[in-house]
């Protein structure tokens, strides 16, 4: 996604070469405050939302979206289900799984809500 988005800014077309780019595109997407030009980062934009609804998933809350994704995946409310189905959405939360799981810990209080052997 990053490619067409950098051919459109330096070229005004589908695509460029590294020769055609004045900046690299690390630079282009650091802040204004930074010395960027403030080009989001489709990738990292990407994983940054799927962290957050697999944590909306996880902590158990109920909204319309986690819901629906444990009817569509059958899931009762375990932390890192086995995958039902092998769809893409389900393959990019299977993804960021292992990232998340570093990101966070788990406080064994009585034990009712912490999945032994998933969580760290």
């Amino acid at each position: 996604m990053n490619r067409p988005r950098r051919g459109m800014l330096w070229k005004g077309k589908a695509t460029c070469s590294g020769g055609d780019c004045q900046v690299a595109w690390r630079d282009m997407c650091r802040s204004r405050e930074e010395g960027g030009l403030g080009v989001r980062d489709l990738h990292c934009q990407n994983v940054s939302l799927l962290l957050k609804f697999v944590h909306k998933l996880l902590r158990g809350d109920d909204t319309p979206w986690t819901r629906w994704v444990r009817r569509w995946y059958g899931l009762g409310g375990i932390s890192s289900p086995p995958s039902p189905t092998d769809t893409p959405s389900w393959r990019a939360f299977k993804r960021v799984f292992s990232i998340y799981r570093g990101l966070t810990k788990v406080k064994v209080g009585d034990g009712s809500t912490t999945s032994f052997w998933f969580d760290n």
